[in-house]
C-alpha cells in the first residue's frame, strides 16, 4: 500500500463486495462510511438479491402461493441479465423497498406482480344494511381478485402516447412461464436499453442541430439586420444633415431679409427727414446685430465638424428599418401599436421666418 493509504472493503458477509483505497482524513472516512452502509442495503449480489426478495417487501404485489416462483424469476432474470452486462438489484433503503435495473449510472425500476381479473361486487351485510339506510349511496360493481399469474414490468426511457411512463411488460401463459423465459426477456430488456441509447442519441443529436439551426436563422436575422440598420443610419444622418442645412439657410435667408428690412427702414427714415430720430437708429442697430447673430455666414464658429456628427436617434432610424427594430435583431414590436404601419420619415416644421419666431416659440406665442 502507499505510504499513508489504506485499504478498506465490505460485502465479506453481505452485500455487494466494494474494495477502496484512501487516506484517513475525515471527508475519505466519511465517504467510505456512506459507502459501506448504503452497499449493505442496496445490492446486485444473487446471494444477497435471493435473501432481499425473501425477506423484504419487494414483493408484496404478488401472493403467498406465487412468492417463490416470483424469487425463481428474479433471480434467474438476473444470471441472465450478467450475461448482456446489465444488472439486478434491490433497493431496500426505501420506504418501499424495490427492483432495479442497473444501466450504467441509471436505474431503471422492476416491478414483478400478480394480474387480477374484475369478478361481479358481492355486498357484504354491512353494505346492505348501508344502503337499505340510504338507498341512493353508490358501491362498486366490480371487484378485482388475483389470478394466479406473474406479471415482469421494466422501466423504460420517455413515456407513452397514453401519458404513462413506457415500460416492457411480461405475462404468464399456460405453456411458458415466466421463469422458463428468463433468456428471452433478458435479450428483450437488453434490446430496450441499445434501442433506447440509440433514441437517446437521436435526440440529444436532433437537438444539437435544432440549436444549431436555430442560431444560423439568428445569425442570418443579425446580418440582414446590421445591412439595414446601416442603410437606415445613412439616410437618417442625410435626413438630419439636410434639415441643419435648411436650418443654417433659413436663418441666413433671415438675416438677409432682416438687413435688408433695416436698410429700407432707414431709406425712408432719411427721405421723411427723421433721421435724427435716436431711439429710432438704436432699434435698427438692434436688428442689425440681431441679424449678424443669426447668419451662420458671420457666425462660421457655429459651422465646426461637430456640428455633423450626427447620431441619430431610435425613433429617427425607424423609418428606415423596413419593420425591424432599430436596437436589436428582430421585428418592431412597436409597429404593433400602430396597425403595423412604418412612419413616414418628417423634416422639421418649417414655418415663415421672423425674428420672434427663430428657435423655440415663448410661451405667450
Amino acid at each position: 500500500m502507499p505510504v499513508g493509504q489504506e485499504l478498506r472493503f465490505t460485502g465479506r458477509d453481505a452485500g455487494d463486495i466494494v474494495i477502496s483505497v484512501g487516506d484517513a482524513s475525515r471527508t475519505a472516512v466519511s465517504d467510505w462510511l456512506r459507502i459501506r452502509t448504503t452497499s449493505r442495503r442496496i445490492t446486485t449480489n444473487l446471494a444477497s438479491l435471493r435473501n432481499a426478495l425473501e425477506t423484504s417487501t419487494v414483493l408484496d404485489a404478488v401472493g403467498e402461493e406465487l412468492r417463490p416462483r416470483a424469487v425463481a424469476v428474479a433471480c434467474a432474470l438476473a444470471e441472465e441479465l450478467q450475461v448482456h452486462d446489465l444488472k439486478l438489484g434491490v433497493n431496500a433503503k426505501l420506504k418501499y423497498p424495490k427492483l432495479f435495473l442497473q444501466v450504467d449510472t441509471q436505474r431503471r425500476d422492476i416491478f414483478i406482480s400478480e394480474t387480477t381479473r374484475e369478478v361481479p361486487h358481492q355486498l357484504t351485510p354491512a353494505e346492505e344494511r348501508d344502503l337499505r339506510r340510504n338507498p341512493w349511496k353508490m358501491f362498486p360493481t366490480v371487484d378485482k381478485v388475483l389470478d394466479g399469474k406473474l406479471r415482469l414490468t421494466v422501466d423504460r426511457d420517455g413515456w407513452s402516447s397514453q401519458g404513462g411512463r413506457q415500460r416492457d411488460e411480461w405475462t404468464d401463459t399456460p405453456s411458458r412461464p415466466l421463469e422458463h423465459r428468463a433468456k428471452v426477456i433478458a435479450k428483450e430488456i437488453k434490446k430496450g436499453v441499445v434501442d433506447d441509447r440509440d433514441a437517446r442519441e437521436r435526440a440529444e443529436q436532433a437537438r444539437a442541430e435544432a440549436i444549431e439551426e436555430r442560431q444560423r436563422k439568428l445569425d442570418e436575422e443579425r446580418r440582414v439586420w446590421k445591412g439595414i440598420q446601416a442603410e437606415a443610419w445613412e439616410k437618417a444622418i442625410e435626413r438630419l444633415r439636410e434639415a441643419a442645412f435648411m436650418d443654417a439657410f433659413d436663418a441666413w435667408r433671415g438675416a438677409r431679409e432682416l438687413r435688408s428690412f433695416a436698410r429700407e427702414l432707414e431709406v425712408a427714415l432719411g427721405e421723411n427727414g427723421l433721421g435724427e430720430r435716436a431711439r429710432l437708429r438704436e432699434w435698427l442697430e438692434w436688428a442689425r446685430q440681431r441679424a449678424d447673430e443669426m447668419d451662420p455666414v458671420v457666425n462660421l464658429g457655429k459651422l465646426d465638424d461637430s456640428a455633423l456628427d450626427f447620431k441619430p436617434s431610435a425613433d429617427e432610424l425607424r423609418p428606415y428599418m423596413q419593420g425591424w427594430d432599430p436596437s436589436a435583431p428582430h421585428k418592431d414590436y412597436s409597429l404593433v401599436y400602430t396597425n403595423g404601419q412604418q412612419p413616414a420619415p418628417t423634416m422639421p416644421e418649417r414655418r415663415p421666418w421672423h425674428p420672434g419666431m427663430q428657435g423655440k416659440p415663448s410661451w405667450w406665442r
